[in-house]
């Protein structure tokens, strides 16, 4: 309330002055500057001053603005800059060495910046392949993360996915796994779901290397599905999965624990969630243990060894013109997602476009 009549005498004596000046700047007889300086209790250079500034347009207040061609010219040179240092400056850079003012340059680099991410992300979203599996058990995905430090030691957990539902199937936690503790998995996983995958997606750990999974996949007719080193993008199914259930848990890399048992409790409760409770869009607004109830599997559809040989047979051949092993490693997996297009278990686009057209088998 007290604010509200200070402001409201603010704007009564702005006014007053405003009419004094413009009464002043008009014709008059003479001594009523003073007459009025005298009547109103104020310095006669006072109501001089208002008369001078009776004629001029109100000042806005803050900084000057700048016009729509000096900021064209500005954003111009800045370009023309990053294209000749191959990025963006440093609005101490636009300021000195190409003379613009401080606080155009700083407004011009950030909004040049802006737009090279935008731009950025635009060509990523058109160069990004999207995956679709068409049927449960196809295509699992499995990695390890680190979810939280108990008494200074990592605490470790691998998960595993199915990519067409998007149900975790095991998060086991312990020690960095071995090849033997991925082939118990993936065993019990056999038992517990009837089936195995057709392909399984790894990275590049030693335990996803190791003899003992290369041997137990290939008895079995299991595709393997490797990374390229350093390559997450590779794998963005286990990395949804381990990022949704550190979102979920609560745990980092270093969220500090008392013990493995709290860091599993937490990580279970989050699985249990995670696939209970969230309804994902993607899906039609189901969870996914309502797709993965629900979606029907490969394998009344499909024979495994023909599958397997079909795809170890696109595999070599796609080898044999490689000269290098990124190379090697790119036909490969190139090689295995045409295999499931080709068998109709899959549909893969680009920015939206199908990549090649896929059906049933």
């Amino acid at each position: 309330m007290r604010r509200g009549r200070a402001s409201a005498a603010a704007a009564a004596r702005r006014e007053l002055r405003e009419r004094v000046g413009r009464a002043l700047a008009a014709p008059g007889p003479r001594g009523r500057q003073k007459a009025l300086a005298r009547a109103l209790g104020v310095p006669e250079r006072t109501v001089r001053g208002w008369k001078a500034r009776a004629h001029l347009p109100r000042r806005r207040a803050g900084r000057p603005g700048r016009s729509r061609e000096e900021r064209r010219e500005a954003f111009v040179r800045v370009a023309e800059e990053a294209t000749r240092r191959g990025k963006a400056p440093g609005w101490r850079t636009a300021h000195g060495a190409l003379g613009i003012p401080v606080r155009l340059a700083q407004e011009t680099v950030r909004s040049f910046k802006r737009l090279q991410r935008r731009r950025a992300r635009e060509g990523e979203m058109a160069r990004r392949v999207s995956v679709k599996v068409h049927y449960r058990d196809v295509l699992w995905a499995e990695d390890g993360a680190q979810f939280g430090r108990v008494r200074g030691e990592p605490f470790l957990a691998d998960v595993l996915r199915d990519v067409a539902t998007t149900k975790t199937l095991a998060v086991t936690t312990g020690p960095a796994p071995t090849g033997d503790d991925i082939t118990a998995l993936l065993h019990c996983m056999k038992e517990d779901r009837g089936t195995l995958p057709l392909v399984l997606g790894v990275d590049n750990g030693a335990a996803q290397r190791s003899a003992e999974v290369a041997r137990y996949c290939e008895r079995e007719r299991v595709v393997v599905l490797r990374n390229h080193p350093r390559t997450p993008q590779h794998n963005p199914f286990a990395e949804r999965a381990i990022r949704e259930l550190r979102e979920e848990s609560g745990l980092a890399s270093d969220t500090p624990l008392r013990s493995e048992a709290q860091g599993a409790r937490r990580l279970q409760e989050a699985w249990r969630r995670l696939d209970n409770l969230h309804r994902r869009p993607r899906h039609g607004h189901r969870t996914a243990a309502e797709v993965d109830a629900t979606m029907p599997p490969w394998y009344p559809r499909l024979d495994r060894d023909r599958f397997y040989a079909a795809a170890q047979k696109a595999i070599e051949e796609a080898a044999s013109a490689c000269c290098t092993p990124r190379a090697r490693r790119l036909a490969e997996r190139e090689a295995i997602f045409r295999t499931l297009e080709d068998f109709g278990l899959i549909a893969r686009t680009r920015g939206g476009e199908p990549l090649a057209p896929s059906g049933p088998a």
